[in-house]
């Protein structure tokens, strides 16, 4: 019993600190090349109870002049999220060459 207590508090939605592969259709084409080509990191959550771009993503790049290395998404534009930068690396080079 005392391993099924680890999991009696999963939560399956990304957290501070994670990295993340953001995406959407409706982003202008510069914006999608920028973020088919970067992984951010999330260093804020906004009020949950939110709709709308609730998470605030870090890039080591910037985006644009405006924005600079931060940008804010909605919950559904996170497409994949994993603690490990390295697992996600991996799992954009899979997606890449479609393995």
């Amino acid at each position: 019993m005392k391993y099924i207590k680890i999991y009696e508090h999963f939560e399956n939605k990304p957290k501070v600190g994670d990295y993340v592969i953001v995406f959407n259709d409706n982003f202008r084409q510069k914006l999608k090349d920028f973020l088919n080509s970067n992984i951010g990191k999330i260093i804020k959550i906004d009020d949950p109870h939110e709709k709308t771009f609730n998470y605030t993503v870090e890039f080591e790049k910037e985006i644009n002049k405006i924005t600079n290395r931060f940008e804010k998404f909605a919950e559904d534009e996170i497409i994949e999220w994993s603690s490990d930068k390295e697992l996600l690396k991996i799992k954009k080079e899979i997606n890449k060459y479609n393995l």
